[in-house]
């Protein structure tokens, strides 16, 4: 069942249902540097061209991750 191999890998990597906060892998004040650096800025302006909607009525989420997940 692959939701129950998603639960059991997020386990194992410590993330937690009952965890409200999310893990800090970098400080804070790095992370705009991170992202700014990071390869796949470059293709976040085509990204958010095709696939963003930035509207009042807007109904989704982009979130742009790198392989291991995490959110830039």
């Amino acid at each position: 069942m692959p939701l129950v191999e998603s639960w059991r890998r997020s386990m194992v990597l410590g993330i937690s249902p009952d965890q409200h906060s999310p893990r800090h892998l970098h400080d804070p004040s790095g992370v705009a540097q991170l992202r700014r650096e990071h390869r796949l800025q470059k293709v976040m302006p085509a990204l958010q061209d095709l696939l963003a909607d930035d509207s009042s009525s807007g109904r989704h989420l982009l979130v742009l991750t790198d392989a291991g997940g995490e959110a830039l």
